[in-house]
Protein backbone atom coordinates (compact mmCIF):
# COMPACT_ATOMS: atom_id res chain seq x y z
CA UNK A 1 0.00 0.00 0.00
CA UNK A 2 1.67 3.19 -1.17
CA UNK A 3 0.83 6.11 1.09
CA UNK A 4 2.37 8.96 3.05
CA UNK A 5 2.87 6.85 6.17
CA UNK A 6 0.15 8.65 8.09
CA UNK A 7 -1.25 6.70 11.07
CA UNK A 8 -4.05 4.45 9.83
CA UNK A 9 -6.77 2.44 11.52
CA UNK A 10 -9.55 0.43 9.94
CA UNK A 11 -13.27 0.65 10.54
CA UNK A 12 -14.88 -2.58 9.40
CA UNK A 13 -18.04 -2.20 7.35
CA UNK A 14 -21.27 -2.58 9.30
CA UNK A 15 -22.42 -5.41 7.04
CA UNK A 16 -19.21 -7.45 7.28
CA UNK A 17 -19.20 -10.67 9.28
CA UNK A 18 -15.89 -11.93 10.71
CA UNK A 19 -16.00 -15.64 11.45
CA UNK A 20 -13.73 -18.61 12.14
CA UNK A 21 -11.52 -16.58 14.51
CA UNK A 22 -10.88 -13.93 11.86
CA UNK A 23 -9.99 -16.31 9.05
CA UNK A 24 -13.28 -15.80 7.21
CA UNK A 25 -14.70 -12.41 6.14
CA UNK A 26 -18.14 -12.19 4.58
CA UNK A 27 -19.56 -9.05 2.99
CA UNK A 28 -17.62 -6.29 1.29
CA UNK A 29 -18.42 -4.70 -2.05
CA UNK A 30 -20.92 -6.83 -3.94
CA UNK A 31 -21.07 -9.54 -1.29
CA UNK A 32 -17.87 -11.57 -1.04
CA UNK A 33 -16.39 -14.41 0.93
CA UNK A 34 -12.71 -13.92 1.75
CA UNK A 35 -10.63 -16.60 3.50
CA UNK A 36 -7.28 -15.45 4.85
CA UNK A 37 -4.30 -17.05 6.56
CA UNK A 38 -3.83 -17.44 10.30
CA UNK A 39 -1.23 -14.66 10.31
CA UNK A 40 -3.56 -12.32 8.45
CA UNK A 41 -6.45 -13.21 10.77
CA UNK A 42 -4.36 -12.11 13.75
CA UNK A 43 -3.92 -8.72 12.11
CA UNK A 44 -7.62 -8.49 11.27
CA UNK A 45 -8.64 -9.23 14.86
CA UNK A 46 -6.26 -6.57 16.10
CA UNK A 47 -7.52 -3.98 13.63
CA UNK A 48 -11.10 -4.82 14.52
CA UNK A 49 -10.23 -4.06 18.14
CA UNK A 50 -8.67 -0.69 17.25
CA UNK A 51 -5.01 -1.48 16.63
CA UNK A 52 -3.14 0.72 14.18
CA UNK A 53 -2.09 -0.67 10.80
CA UNK A 54 1.67 -1.06 10.95
CA UNK A 55 4.16 0.23 8.35
CA UNK A 56 5.25 -3.26 7.22
CA UNK A 57 4.43 -3.91 3.53
CA UNK A 58 2.49 -7.06 4.40
CA UNK A 59 0.21 -5.10 6.74
CA UNK A 60 -0.29 -2.24 4.32
CA UNK A 61 -0.99 -4.66 1.48
CA UNK A 62 -3.64 -6.52 3.46
CA UNK A 63 -5.21 -3.25 4.62
CA UNK A 64 -5.35 -2.07 1.02
CA UNK A 65 -7.06 -5.29 -0.03
CA UNK A 66 -9.68 -4.93 2.70
CA UNK A 67 -10.30 -1.28 1.84
CA UNK A 68 -10.51 -1.78 -1.92
CA UNK A 69 -12.90 -4.70 -1.56
CA UNK A 70 -15.18 -2.82 0.85
CA UNK A 71 -14.58 -4.96 3.93
CA UNK A 72 -13.12 -2.01 5.84
CA UNK A 73 -12.84 1.76 5.62
CA UNK A 74 -9.73 3.84 6.33
CA UNK A 75 -9.55 6.13 9.35
CA UNK A 76 -6.54 8.46 9.17
CA UNK A 77 -5.62 10.43 12.27
CA UNK A 78 -4.11 13.13 10.08
CA UNK A 79 -3.02 13.83 6.54
CA UNK A 80 -0.60 15.92 4.53
CA UNK A 81 -3.06 18.75 3.75
CA UNK A 82 -4.51 21.61 5.75
CA UNK A 83 -6.88 24.49 5.10
CA UNK A 84 -4.23 26.46 3.20
CA UNK A 85 -4.07 23.64 0.66
CA UNK A 86 -7.70 23.94 -0.41
CA UNK A 87 -9.80 26.38 -2.45
CA UNK A 88 -13.61 26.38 -2.31
CA UNK A 89 -15.42 26.95 -5.62
CA UNK A 90 -19.09 28.00 -5.38
CA UNK A 91 -21.13 28.05 -8.62
CA UNK A 92 -24.30 30.14 -8.45
CA UNK A 93 -27.20 31.27 -10.60
CA UNK A 94 -29.58 33.83 -9.09
CA UNK A 95 -29.04 32.78 -5.47
CA UNK A 96 -27.14 35.55 -3.73
CA UNK A 97 -28.56 34.63 -0.32
CA UNK A 98 -27.28 31.08 -0.76
CA UNK A 99 -23.80 32.33 -1.62
CA UNK A 100 -23.75 34.53 1.48
CA UNK A 101 -24.75 31.58 3.68
CA UNK A 102 -22.05 29.33 2.26
CA UNK A 103 -19.27 31.93 2.47
CA UNK A 104 -20.27 32.80 6.04
CA UNK A 105 -20.09 29.11 7.03
CA UNK A 106 -16.52 28.66 5.74
CA UNK A 107 -13.34 29.04 7.76
CA UNK A 108 -11.80 32.41 6.97
CA UNK A 109 -8.46 30.72 6.25
CA UNK A 110 -9.92 29.08 3.15
CA UNK A 111 -9.53 30.60 -0.29
CA UNK A 112 -12.95 31.01 -1.91
CA UNK A 113 -13.96 31.57 -5.54
CA UNK A 114 -17.57 32.34 -6.46
CA UNK A 115 -18.60 31.76 -10.08
CA UNK A 116 -21.63 33.73 -11.19
CA UNK A 117 -23.17 31.65 -13.97
CA UNK A 118 -25.01 34.52 -15.65
CA UNK A 119 -27.20 35.72 -12.77
CA UNK A 120 -29.72 38.46 -13.59
CA UNK A 121 -28.34 40.67 -10.77
CA UNK A 122 -24.53 40.26 -10.75
CA UNK A 123 -24.05 43.03 -8.21
CA UNK A 124 -26.08 41.08 -5.64
CA UNK A 125 -23.77 38.09 -6.12
CA UNK A 126 -20.68 40.28 -5.67
CA UNK A 127 -22.08 41.74 -2.44
CA UNK A 128 -22.99 38.28 -1.14
CA UNK A 129 -19.55 36.88 -1.98
CA UNK A 130 -17.90 39.19 0.54
CA UNK A 131 -14.23 38.25 0.88
CA UNK A 132 -14.40 35.69 -1.95
CA UNK A 133 -13.10 36.26 -5.47
CA UNK A 134 -15.82 36.46 -8.08
CA UNK A 135 -15.73 35.23 -11.68
CA UNK A 136 -18.65 35.73 -14.06
CA UNK A 137 -20.09 34.09 -17.12
CA UNK A 138 -22.25 36.43 -19.20
CA UNK A 139 -24.58 33.59 -20.17
CA UNK A 140 -25.60 30.60 -18.02
CA UNK A 141 -23.63 27.51 -19.02
CA UNK A 142 -24.72 25.10 -16.30
CA UNK A 143 -22.99 23.92 -13.12
CA UNK A 144 -20.27 21.94 -14.92
CA UNK A 145 -19.11 24.93 -16.95
CA UNK A 146 -19.26 27.20 -13.88
CA UNK A 147 -17.18 24.82 -11.79
CA UNK A 148 -14.56 24.53 -14.50
CA UNK A 149 -14.31 28.32 -14.81
CA UNK A 150 -13.80 28.47 -11.07
CA UNK A 151 -11.08 25.86 -11.26
CA UNK A 152 -9.00 28.16 -13.52
CA UNK A 153 -8.48 30.37 -10.47
CA UNK A 154 -7.43 27.53 -8.15
CA UNK A 155 -3.76 27.42 -7.14
CA UNK A 156 -4.00 24.86 -4.36
CA UNK A 157 -3.60 21.05 -4.59
CA UNK A 158 -7.20 20.47 -3.44
CA UNK A 159 -10.51 21.96 -4.57
CA UNK A 160 -13.86 21.80 -2.80
CA UNK A 161 -16.96 22.29 -4.94
CA UNK A 162 -19.88 23.56 -2.86
CA UNK A 163 -23.20 24.53 -4.40
CA UNK A 164 -24.88 27.73 -3.28
CA UNK A 165 -27.79 25.78 -1.75
CA UNK A 166 -25.52 23.51 0.31
CA UNK A 167 -23.95 24.70 3.57
CA UNK A 168 -21.12 22.58 5.04
CA UNK A 169 -21.38 21.79 8.73
CA UNK A 170 -18.77 23.02 11.18
CA UNK A 171 -15.62 20.92 11.02
CA UNK A 172 -16.59 19.24 7.75
CA UNK A 173 -13.01 19.20 6.46
CA UNK A 174 -11.64 17.52 9.59
CA UNK A 175 -13.03 14.18 8.40
CA UNK A 176 -12.42 14.70 4.67
CA UNK A 177 -8.87 15.99 4.30
CA UNK A 178 -7.14 13.05 6.09
CA UNK A 179 -8.35 10.69 3.32
CA UNK A 180 -5.90 12.36 0.95
CA UNK A 181 -3.08 10.75 2.93
CA UNK A 182 -3.73 7.92 0.47
CA UNK A 183 -2.33 9.12 -2.89
CA UNK A 184 -4.81 6.88 -4.71
CA UNK A 185 -7.73 8.93 -3.35
CA UNK A 186 -8.85 11.47 -5.92
CA UNK A 187 -12.11 12.64 -4.33
CA UNK A 188 -13.97 12.50 -1.01
CA UNK A 189 -17.58 13.47 -0.36
CA UNK A 190 -19.42 14.20 2.89
CA UNK A 191 -22.97 13.19 3.67
CA UNK A 192 -25.33 15.74 2.14
CA UNK A 193 -28.44 15.91 4.28
CA UNK A 194 -31.67 17.78 3.56
CA UNK A 195 -32.28 20.73 5.84
CA UNK A 196 -35.20 19.97 8.21
CA UNK A 197 -38.43 21.95 7.86
CA UNK A 198 -42.09 21.86 8.77
CA UNK A 199 -43.68 21.33 5.35
CA UNK A 200 -44.61 17.91 3.96
CA UNK A 201 -41.96 18.29 1.25
CA UNK A 202 -39.30 19.16 3.85
CA UNK A 203 -40.22 16.15 5.97
CA UNK A 204 -40.15 13.82 2.97
CA UNK A 205 -36.75 15.10 1.82
CA UNK A 206 -35.24 14.51 5.26
CA UNK A 207 -35.60 10.75 4.74
CA UNK A 208 -35.66 10.50 0.92
CA UNK A 209 -33.30 13.10 -0.52
CA UNK A 210 -31.43 11.71 -3.56
CA UNK A 211 -28.31 13.49 -2.32
CA UNK A 212 -28.27 11.74 1.07
CA UNK A 213 -26.38 8.46 0.69
CA UNK A 214 -26.78 7.31 4.28
CA UNK A 215 -24.77 7.08 7.45
CA UNK A 216 -22.25 4.36 6.52
CA UNK A 217 -18.88 5.09 4.87
CA UNK A 218 -18.11 3.46 1.54
CA UNK A 219 -15.66 3.05 -1.28
CA UNK A 220 -17.56 4.52 -4.22
CA UNK A 221 -18.01 2.26 -7.24
CA UNK A 222 -20.68 1.80 -9.92
CA UNK A 223 -23.30 -0.85 -9.13
CA UNK A 224 -22.59 -0.87 -5.38
CA UNK A 225 -24.44 0.54 -2.38
CA UNK A 226 -22.78 3.93 -2.97
CA UNK A 227 -22.32 4.07 -6.72
CA UNK A 228 -21.66 7.82 -6.99
CA UNK A 229 -21.39 10.95 -4.87
CA UNK A 230 -23.02 14.30 -5.68
CA UNK A 231 -21.01 17.40 -6.50
CA UNK A 232 -23.25 19.53 -4.27
CA UNK A 233 -20.34 19.18 -1.83
CA UNK A 234 -17.24 17.39 -3.05
CA UNK A 235 -13.49 17.68 -2.33
CA UNK A 236 -11.14 16.63 -5.13
CA UNK A 237 -7.51 16.79 -6.06
CA UNK A 238 -7.24 19.83 -8.29
CA UNK A 239 -5.82 17.79 -11.17
CA UNK A 240 -8.80 15.43 -11.52
CA UNK A 241 -10.48 15.39 -14.97
CA UNK A 242 -12.84 18.19 -15.87
CA UNK A 243 -16.60 18.14 -15.50
CA UNK A 244 -18.27 17.63 -18.87
CA UNK A 245 -20.20 20.85 -19.68
CA UNK A 246 -22.22 18.89 -22.21
CA UNK A 247 -24.06 17.20 -19.34
CA UNK A 248 -26.64 19.43 -17.69
CA UNK A 249 -27.50 16.68 -15.19
CA UNK A 250 -25.43 13.71 -14.05
CA UNK A 251 -22.17 15.57 -14.60
CA UNK A 252 -21.05 14.62 -11.10
CA UNK A 253 -21.76 10.92 -11.68
CA UNK A 254 -19.86 11.09 -14.96
CA UNK A 255 -16.84 12.70 -13.30
CA UNK A 256 -16.76 10.19 -10.45
CA UNK A 257 -17.00 7.22 -12.80
CA UNK A 258 -14.26 8.58 -15.07
CA UNK A 259 -11.98 9.06 -12.05
CA UNK A 260 -12.61 5.48 -10.95
CA UNK A 261 -12.12 4.13 -14.49
CA UNK A 262 -8.72 5.83 -14.57
CA UNK A 263 -7.65 4.08 -11.38
CA UNK A 264 -8.47 6.75 -8.80
CA UNK A 265 -10.30 6.04 -5.57
CA UNK A 266 -13.38 7.94 -4.41
CA UNK A 267 -14.53 7.81 -0.79
CA UNK A 268 -17.84 8.57 0.87
CA UNK A 269 -17.29 9.88 4.39
CA UNK A 270 -20.53 10.55 6.32
CA UNK A 271 -18.62 11.66 9.43
CA UNK A 272 -18.54 14.99 7.56
CA UNK A 273 -21.88 16.60 6.74
CA UNK A 274 -23.37 19.37 4.66
CA UNK A 275 -26.94 20.66 4.69
CA UNK A 276 -28.80 21.01 1.41
CA UNK A 277 -31.81 23.26 0.91
CA UNK A 278 -34.79 21.28 -0.46
CA UNK A 279 -36.71 22.45 -3.51
CA UNK A 280 -39.13 25.31 -2.76
CA UNK A 281 -42.22 23.72 -4.34
CA UNK A 282 -43.63 20.40 -5.47
CA UNK A 283 -43.32 21.50 -9.09
CA UNK A 284 -39.62 22.20 -8.63
CA UNK A 285 -39.27 18.86 -6.80
CA UNK A 286 -40.88 16.99 -9.71
CA UNK A 287 -38.59 18.76 -12.21
CA UNK A 288 -35.55 17.81 -10.14
CA UNK A 289 -36.45 14.13 -10.01
CA UNK A 290 -37.37 14.07 -13.70
CA UNK A 291 -34.08 15.76 -14.57
CA UNK A 292 -32.11 13.20 -12.59
CA UNK A 293 -33.86 10.46 -14.55
CA UNK A 294 -33.02 12.14 -17.84
CA UNK A 295 -29.30 11.80 -17.07
CA UNK A 296 -29.38 7.98 -17.06
CA UNK A 297 -29.39 7.53 -20.85
CA UNK A 298 -26.39 9.84 -21.52
CA UNK A 299 -24.53 8.16 -18.66
CA UNK A 300 -25.34 4.71 -20.06
CA UNK A 301 -23.80 5.75 -23.38
CA UNK A 302 -20.66 7.14 -21.76
CA UNK A 303 -20.29 4.31 -19.21
CA UNK A 304 -21.61 1.05 -20.68
CA UNK A 305 -22.78 -1.39 -18.02
CA UNK A 306 -22.72 1.13 -15.15
CA UNK A 307 -25.97 3.10 -15.57
CA UNK A 308 -28.35 0.14 -15.46
CA UNK A 309 -31.63 -0.12 -13.51
CA UNK A 310 -30.64 -3.38 -11.80
CA UNK A 311 -27.90 -6.00 -11.74
CA UNK A 312 -29.13 -9.56 -11.75
CA UNK A 313 -27.43 -12.82 -11.04
CA UNK A 314 -28.49 -15.32 -13.68
CA UNK A 315 -29.40 -17.78 -10.93
CA UNK A 316 -31.22 -15.61 -8.41
CA UNK A 317 -32.99 -13.63 -11.13
CA UNK A 318 -34.84 -16.64 -12.55
CA UNK A 319 -37.06 -17.32 -9.50
CA UNK A 320 -38.17 -13.69 -9.35
CA UNK A 321 -38.92 -13.63 -13.07
CA UNK A 322 -41.22 -16.62 -12.58
CA UNK A 323 -42.96 -14.85 -9.69
CA UNK A 324 -43.40 -11.71 -11.83
CA UNK A 325 -45.32 -13.60 -14.51
CA UNK A 326 -47.63 -15.16 -11.93
CA UNK A 327 -45.89 -18.51 -11.40
CA UNK A 328 -45.01 -18.34 -7.68
CA UNK A 329 -44.84 -22.14 -7.19
CA UNK A 330 -42.36 -22.49 -10.05
CA UNK A 331 -40.43 -19.50 -8.70
CA UNK A 332 -40.22 -21.07 -5.25
CA UNK A 333 -39.01 -24.36 -6.70
CA UNK A 334 -36.34 -22.57 -8.73
CA UNK A 335 -35.30 -20.61 -5.65
CA UNK A 336 -34.86 -23.81 -3.64
CA UNK A 337 -32.64 -25.33 -6.35
CA UNK A 338 -30.56 -22.16 -6.65
CA UNK A 339 -30.28 -21.83 -2.86
CA UNK A 340 -29.04 -25.39 -2.47
CA UNK A 341 -26.36 -24.92 -5.13
CA UNK A 342 -25.18 -21.66 -3.59
CA UNK A 343 -25.21 -23.19 -0.11
CA UNK A 344 -22.92 -25.99 -1.28
CA UNK A 345 -20.62 -23.49 -2.99
CA UNK A 346 -20.34 -21.44 0.19
CA UNK A 347 -19.80 -24.60 2.21
CA UNK A 348 -16.78 -25.36 0.04
CA UNK A 349 -15.36 -22.00 1.08
CA UNK A 350 -15.72 -22.87 4.75
CA UNK A 351 -19.00 -21.11 5.47
CA UNK A 352 -21.08 -23.11 7.97
CA UNK A 353 -24.54 -24.29 6.97
CA UNK A 354 -26.60 -21.83 9.01
CA UNK A 355 -24.61 -18.83 7.88
CA UNK A 356 -24.65 -20.06 4.26
CA UNK A 357 -28.45 -20.34 4.27
CA UNK A 358 -28.74 -16.84 5.74
CA UNK A 359 -26.45 -15.41 3.05
CA UNK A 360 -28.35 -17.17 0.27
CA UNK A 361 -31.67 -15.81 1.57
CA UNK A 362 -30.19 -12.34 1.86
CA UNK A 363 -29.01 -12.52 -1.74
CA UNK A 364 -32.47 -13.56 -2.91
CA UNK A 365 -34.10 -10.72 -0.98
CA UNK A 366 -31.64 -8.17 -2.33
CA UNK A 367 -32.32 -9.32 -5.88
CA UNK A 368 -36.04 -9.05 -5.24
CA UNK A 369 -35.72 -5.58 -3.79
CA UNK A 370 -33.54 -4.43 -6.68
CA UNK A 371 -36.08 -5.74 -9.19
CA UNK A 372 -38.93 -4.11 -7.29
CA UNK A 373 -37.13 -0.76 -7.23
CA UNK A 374 -36.39 -0.99 -10.95
CA UNK A 375 -40.04 -1.83 -11.59
CA UNK A 376 -41.29 1.40 -10.03
CA UNK A 377 -38.42 3.70 -11.08
CA UNK A 378 -37.47 2.48 -14.54
CA UNK A 379 -39.87 -0.13 -15.87
CA UNK A 380 -43.24 1.10 -14.67
CA UNK A 381 -44.64 1.66 -18.21
CA UNK A 382 -43.74 -1.96 -18.99
CA UNK A 383 -45.17 -3.12 -15.65
CA UNK A 384 -48.47 -1.35 -16.36
CA UNK A 385 -48.63 -3.00 -19.76
CA UNK A 386 -47.84 -6.43 -18.33
CA UNK A 387 -50.45 -6.00 -15.61
CA UNK A 388 -53.08 -4.97 -18.15
CA UNK A 389 -52.39 -7.93 -20.42
CA UNK A 390 -51.57 -10.63 -17.89
CA UNK A 391 -53.98 -10.90 -14.96
CA UNK A 392 -51.80 -13.31 -12.94
CA UNK A 393 -49.01 -10.71 -12.87
CA UNK A 394 -51.09 -8.06 -11.13
CA UNK A 395 -50.61 -9.26 -7.54
CA UNK A 396 -46.79 -9.68 -7.74
CA UNK A 397 -46.52 -6.36 -9.56
CA UNK A 398 -48.59 -4.65 -6.87
CA UNK A 399 -46.29 -6.16 -4.23
CA UNK A 400 -43.25 -4.88 -6.18
CA UNK A 401 -44.74 -1.40 -6.36
CA UNK A 402 -45.88 -1.10 -2.74
CA UNK A 403 -43.42 -3.35 -0.92
CA UNK A 404 -40.25 -1.21 -1.06
CA UNK A 405 -42.15 1.96 -0.14
CA UNK A 406 -43.82 0.34 2.87
CA UNK A 407 -40.50 -1.21 3.95
CA UNK A 408 -38.81 2.20 3.71
CA UNK A 409 -41.51 3.78 5.85
CA UNK A 410 -41.13 1.09 8.51
CA UNK A 411 -37.35 1.45 8.52
CA UNK A 412 -37.04 5.25 8.51
CA UNK A 413 -40.22 6.11 10.48
CA UNK A 414 -40.58 9.58 8.91
CA UNK A 415 -42.79 12.28 10.34
CA UNK A 416 -45.34 11.40 7.63
CA UNK A 417 -48.23 8.97 7.78
CA UNK A 418 -47.67 5.76 5.76
CA UNK A 419 -50.34 6.48 3.13
CA UNK A 420 -48.89 9.84 2.13
CA UNK A 421 -45.33 8.56 2.34
CA UNK A 422 -46.05 5.65 0.01
CA UNK A 423 -47.84 8.00 -2.41
CA UNK A 424 -44.90 10.41 -2.40
CA UNK A 425 -42.39 7.60 -2.86
CA UNK A 426 -44.34 6.34 -5.90
CA UNK A 427 -44.58 9.88 -7.34
CA UNK A 428 -40.83 10.21 -6.78
CA UNK A 429 -40.17 7.04 -8.77
CA UNK A 430 -42.62 7.96 -11.52
CA UNK A 431 -40.97 11.37 -11.99
CA UNK A 432 -37.58 9.71 -12.32
CA UNK A 433 -39.01 7.21 -14.79
CA UNK A 434 -40.58 9.96 -16.92
CA UNK A 435 -37.17 11.59 -17.21
CA UNK A 436 -35.47 8.26 -17.87
CA UNK A 437 -37.74 7.33 -20.78
CA UNK A 438 -37.50 10.85 -22.21
CA UNK A 439 -33.71 10.66 -22.01
CA UNK A 440 -33.72 7.29 -23.77
CA UNK A 441 -35.83 8.76 -26.56
CA UNK A 442 -33.47 11.73 -26.90
CA UNK A 443 -30.42 9.47 -26.97
CA UNK A 444 -32.09 6.98 -29.29
CA UNK A 445 -31.00 4.13 -27.00
CA UNK A 446 -32.57 1.82 -24.41
CA UNK A 447 -29.28 0.95 -22.67
CA UNK A 448 -30.42 2.65 -19.48
CA UNK A 449 -33.48 0.37 -19.35
CA UNK A 450 -31.65 -2.94 -19.77
CA UNK A 451 -30.47 -4.73 -16.60
CA UNK A 452 -26.90 -5.86 -16.16
CA UNK A 453 -26.00 -9.44 -15.39
CA UNK A 454 -23.39 -11.02 -13.18
CA UNK A 455 -22.42 -14.60 -12.43
CA UNK A 456 -22.12 -13.98 -8.69
CA UNK A 457 -24.99 -13.50 -6.34
CA UNK A 458 -24.85 -10.39 -4.19
CA UNK A 459 -25.82 -10.29 -0.54
CA UNK A 460 -25.39 -6.54 -0.24
CA UNK A 461 -28.15 -3.96 -0.65
CA UNK A 462 -27.87 -1.82 -3.80
CA UNK A 463 -29.27 1.34 -2.26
Amino acid sequence: MSDTGAPLRLRFDAQVEIADEGRLLIGGTGGRVLRITDAASTLVRGWRDGAEVGPAPVERSLARRLIDSGFAHPVYASGPYGLSDLTVVIPVLDDADGVAAVVESLDTRLAVVVVDDGSADPSAVVRAAGRASVLRRDEPGGPAAARELGRTAVRTPLTAFVDADCVPATGWLDALLPHFADPAVAAVAPRVRSRPGASLLDRYEVVRSPLDLGGDPATVRPLTRVSYVPSACLVVRSDVPAFDPGLRYGEDVDLVWRVIAEGGAVRYEPAAEAWHRPRPSWRAWWRQRRSYGSSAAPLARRHPGSAVPAVLDRRTGVPWALVAIGRPAAGLAAAVVVADRLRRTLGGLGVDGTRAVRLVLRGQLVTGRWLATATTRSWWPLALTLGALHRRSRLPLAAAVLGPAVADWRRSRPDIDPVRYVALRLADDIAYGVGLWAGCRTEGSIRALVPGFTRRSSSMSPD
